[in-house]
């Protein structure tokens, strides 16, 4: 297995610890431009902006701190922070409205402005214990949902009321087992997305959406296990089953749903991975491929490396190691330097002009390291031949040298290499000489 390095980084002093889903990137001020938010074991939340390792914005006093998330949660067309804790307690923060964020050049030196009066339009509370959420349009009616999941076997579905300016919750689907994380998912062409949620042993849920929100409002939520469907790994069809191993029942897994394919379908993969170091890549009921290593994997996201519009996985494990998949199974590594509590994988602009592709690592002595522009042009081990091959002024000097067959081809490209090399070693010899007369010449 090919490794990988990434060295554009920043590295950012924080309060106290991280813990995973406590950090988010996204478009917090509506300039087109990705944020770094993080929040940690303390109460504090920062947001950091541009290539400024201080924060633009930050406060505290917000609780013990579960996940928090940036979208559009009040269907105002505009991106909010929300904050969550163990207690059920929530904050929306709007950097939408104030001049919260703003940061000023004064010739060549960067001032950050920071203001520390909290943007908060509203705080409430929700059903407890929530460990990660998300937001999205489910049932297509324009308006966004909020998705909860608890760490006792619950998931919540919320959507915001206008009027009333609180969370009205629609539906709750109550599970069989711990749930790993949640998911959306569209398994087909028709674009209809669902609810995935990881179950122990390599598993996962569908939820059903069957909720009318004036009846929610009436009669309450619906709660029912009836609308879980359960897919165990024996349902799966193997495409590949030598790289199929024993699975243990009991293991922590996450789950990754809608992972581009290409740009024309709006169809996607999803991927499930494992505490003992799986990963799977599915297609409704198949696993494409399965992937073994010798590390704890704890984090999956998706995250498009190669810019060929095809998102690839990126999975983290506790002691830094990252894995880089594509569709194929094509895969690279990269070490990260310390061991680590949070991982996560988007776009982060780095200059307020454009997003890039970034890892954001978490580690255990208060430090967040945001790898910014981490791009790779390709991810399968590939030989000389083959990218000459693809290069349209080396196809014509193949052509115009009569090598057609691939020993001919290699036999050209190991006479310019030995050529290179010779020319190398005239030149380092010719400035050894120049040196030498210039020595002696000093000397005289």
């Amino acid at each position: 297995m090919r490794s990988v390095s990434f060295v554009d980084h920043l590295k950012i002093k924080v309060n106290g610890k991280v813990g995973q889903g406590c950090i988010a990137l996204g478009d917090v001020d509506g300039d087109g431009c990705s944020e770094l938010v993080v929040a940690d074991d303390g109460g504090h939340v920062q947001v950091f902006k541009g290539d400024s390792t201080k924060p633009c914005w930050e406060s505290s006093d917000f609780g013990d701190i579960t996940c928090l998330t940036i979208a559009d949660l009040c269907n105002e067309g505009k991106n909010c922070v929300a904050v969550f804790t163990t207690d059920g307690a929530f904050s929306i923060l709007d950097f939408n409205k104030s001049q919260n964020l703003k940061c000023k050049t004064h010739f060549k030196f960067k001032i950050v402005v920071l203001k520390l009066d909290a943007p908060i339009i509203h705080s409430d509370h929700v059903i407890p214990n929530i460990m990660n959420v998300l937001v999205s349009d489910l049932d297509s009616d324009q308006l966004n949902e909020l998705i909860a999941c608890h760490s006792d076997h619950c998931v919540s579905a919320y959507r915001w009321n206008s009027k009333h300016k609180r969370f009205t919750i629609l539906q709750r689907w109550t599970l069989r087992q711990l749930v790993g994380n949640i998911s959306i998912h569209v398994s087909s062409d028709e674009g209809v997305p669902s609810i995935i949620v990881s179950q122990p042993g390599c598993s996962y849920a569908v939820l059903s959406i069957n909720w009318n929100q004036s009846e929610a409002v009436k009669t309450g939520p619906n709660i029912s296990e009836s609308t879980v469907t359960y897919t165990p790994l024996s349902r799966f069809v193997h495409i590949d089953s030598s790289q199929s191993r024993s699975q243990n029942p009991t293991i922590t897994c996450q789950i990754l749903g809608d992972i581009t394919k290409s740009s024309s379908s709006p169809a996607g993969y999803f991927a499930l991975c494992t505490l003992d170091g799986t990963l799977k890549l599915m297609e409704e009921d198949k696993i494409l491929w399965s992937l073994q290593v010798d590390h704890q994997l704890f984090a999956l996201y998706k995250l498009d490396i190669l810019g060929d519009n095809r998102e690839e996985v990126i999975v983290c494990a506790w002691d830094g190691q990252t894995y880089i998949v594509d569709h194929d199974r094509n895969v690279v590594r990269y070490q990260f330097l310390d061991n680590v509590q949070a991982f996560c994988a988007g776009s982060f602009s780095i200059d307020s002009k454009q997003n890039r592709p970034c890892f954001v690592y978490s580690d255990f002595h208060n430090h967040v390291w945001l790898y910014y522009d981490v791009k790779l042009p390709f991810l399968k081990a590939t030989d000389l031949l083959t990218f000459a091959e693809s290069d349209q002024e080396m196809s014509r000097l193949f052509l115009q040298l009569g090598a057609t067959t691939i020993e001919e081809k290699r036999s050209l490209l190991k006479k310019c290499g030995s050529t290179i090399l010779d020319q190398v070693k005239l030149n380092s010899n010719n400035d050894k000489d120049l040196n030498s007369q210039y020595s002696k010449d000093t000397w005289l």
